[in-house]
């Protein structure tokens, strides 16, 4: 069994990658071009009164489509309901056929992707259907959301017995919106906080940065922070990982001047500079590391004795990401969220929710979170389970998935490692139940970073690290280049 318990935090946008698989370059130009002939069809027949044609309503989507997606897209098209999807591929430009996938060779390559997406969002009416996860750099989708480009969710929902605001996860919802809207829609979704020992950090949840820095000055000598002691490791795991709280796209502004801003700056300029090349020590003390909580194993995490046969630690306290209202866990989209164009005609606006909706139902949900695979191993049909791709927002799937589990229906908890067996806890239900308090806890909604304006700060602060700027500078240039940069894209 792998183990569930600890994954490296991924860089912006990693999210996307966890569940896609590859399709032919062939297969989504072949449903591109049919799109293409039946909308044809559809206007000819408009003109000489024939038998009404199939809406078609356009999803946007990039040459890494899911698998998944294309086959309910098939499934949808075969209903006759009076509509048919069809996809266009917006990184086609970029397509390599060695890789089957859009390779960018700069981010320059991604802007603009997502240019030509933005402008057909904007101004035409050619696409009806956009997830988050077809641009290079997802800010650009936040930034669409705040302009009023994506069509409030909540009317399809009211006349909709099985995907409506009592079915699906109330809070998740309210973190997602904007203005009062829901203009995107997240399939699963995940936390990434910090986690430390409780033995190290006590058993308060989510803390303020004077918290994270008392919390250091106790800990024993030899410590380290996510296994490192350099300065530049140290900003990337802690202050990088947060780096959204400084920014809020909605209200186009950002706070990189902030007290709290500058008190982690110093904290990461106390170690020494290595270049970024400092060494990794697991054996000392760690104080916190990067996790998600990725699905109902995470619940392990959670017990009083949350380790395993290979993995002892006593129990984990969940601390966030240092911030100024001790609020610094978050959720993020674990396979994408889906929105519906503005400026599309009702009757398709209609129609594109009728696609999306299948997505959020109790059985989609319960039955795609987990994906089950059968190998032959001579001769005999072994079943596996793959991990989970996040938490369900569908509130009956999310507690069918958590007994499922529970039960070991998915996992019995054995594996083995170089022919050695051994085995791991499933969690119970007071695990679950006070990982779902802490679910219930979380306030924000992870706001992905431009990456012009990643760059932007990752050069800054290095030159502070390195000794080259002060302080002052530092948090003055980043304040200055990002307010410009925000107020220019919003």
């Amino acid at each position: 069994m792998k183990n569930f318990l600890i994954k490296e935090k991924a860089l912006i946008a990693s999210v996307m990658a966890l569940t896609l698989t590859a399709v032919s370059c062939s297969e989504v130009k072949q449903t591109d071009i049919q799109g293409e002939n039946k909308a044809d069809s559809q206007e000819n027949s408009q003109q000489t009164g024939e038998n009404k044609e199939d809406i078609i309503i356009t999803l946007a989507t990039n040459s890494t489509m899911r698998s998944e997606l294309k086959d309910e897209i098939d499934s949808f098209n075969a209903l006759d309901n009076g509509y048919q999807i069809v996809t266009k591929i917006v990184d086609m430009e970029f397509y390599n056929k060695e890789f089957e996938t859009a390779v960018y060779n700069s981010d320059e390559d991604g802007l603009a992707v997502d240019f030509h997406i933005t402008q057909d969002v904007m101004n035409t009416d050619s696409i009806d259907i956009i997830p988050s996860y077809t641009f290079a750099n997802q800010s650009k989708y936040e930034i669409l959301k705040n302009m009023g480009a994506f069509m409030d969710l909540y009317p399809f929902m009211e006349n909709d017995p099985e995907v409506n605001t009592s079915t699906l996860n109330q809070h998740i919802l309210s973190l997602n919106e904007t203005d009062g809207k829901l203009c995107s829609l997240p399939m699963y979704y995940m936390v990434t906080t910090l986690i430390g020992e409780t033995r190290y950090v006590g058993n308060k949840e989510n803390w303020t940065v004077d918290d994270f820095i008392s919390c250091w000055e106790q800990m024993p000598e030899g410590s380290t922070v996510n296994g490192v002691r350099n300065s530049e490791n140290i900003y990337r795991g802690i202050l990088r990982g947060n780096l959204e709280t400084f920014v809020d796209y909605e209200k186009v502004e950002v706070n990189f001047d902030c007290p709290e801003f500058r008190k982690i700056l110093e904290f990461c300029n106390r170690f020494e500079t290595t270049g970024q090349k400092g060494e990794w020590d697991y054996e000392s003390p760690i104080m916190v590391s990067p996790r998600y909580l990725d699905g109902i194993m995470s619940a392990l995490l959670f017990g009083e004795n949350s380790g395993t046969s290979m993995d002892c630690n006593p129990p984990y306290t969940m601390v966030g990401y240092p911030s100024a209202d001790g609020q610094g866990a978050f959720f993020i989209d674990s396979v994408g969220s889906y929105s519906i164009s503005a400026n599309s005609s009702p009757e398709k606006q209609k129609g594109a929710w009728e696609f999306i909706r299948q997505f959020y139902t109790e059985e989609y949900q319960q039955e795609n979170v987990i994906e089950k695979y059968v190998d032959n191993i001579d001769g005999e049909e072994i079943t596996h389970f793959s991990d989970e791709k996040g938490f369900c927002i569908n509130n009956k799937a999310f507690d069918n998935i958590a007994d499922k589990i529970m039960n070991g229906e998915y996992y019995d908890g054995k594996y083995s490692i170089q022919g050695v067996e051994y085995t791991s806890p499933l969690p119970v239900k007071e695990e679950v139940d006070k990982m779902k308090k802490y679910l219930d806890s979380i306030n924000r909604w992870e706001t992905t970073l431009d990456r012009q304006l990643w760059n932007i700060i990752d050069e800054e602060i290095m030159a502070y690290l390195a000794g080259e700027k002060s302080l002052d500078d530092t948090v003055y240039l980043i304040q200055n280049r990002a307010s410009i940069l925000v107020s220019e894209q919003s």
